[in-house]
């Protein structure tokens, strides 16, 4: 199956019961019914933002929300 998203692309992905995340696309996986996506997204470490975790979700194409700019600055 073809993908809708490229590898470095930014979207915002369903993640729980009524949030979301923004991240970027790391890798794709195809599949024959559906893809899937890894997608990293970074949270600061403290409010002073002295650092960056950075997590790694396994995403399905159905709950990707939208395609952002690259130079998206907004939050979830």
């Amino acid at each position: 199956m073809k993908s809708k998203y490229k590898t470095g692309e930014k979207v915002r992905f369903e993640f729980k019961d009524n949030a979301t995340r923004v991240g970027f696309i790391k890798k794709i996986k195809n599949g024959l019914l559906n893809n899937k996506y890894l997608i990293t997204v970074e949270y600061p470490n403290s409010f002073l933002n002295q650092g960056v975790s950075t997590y790694f979700y396994w995403i399905e194409e159905s709950k990707i929300i939208e395609k952002l700019v690259h130079g998206y600055k907004g939050y979830c």
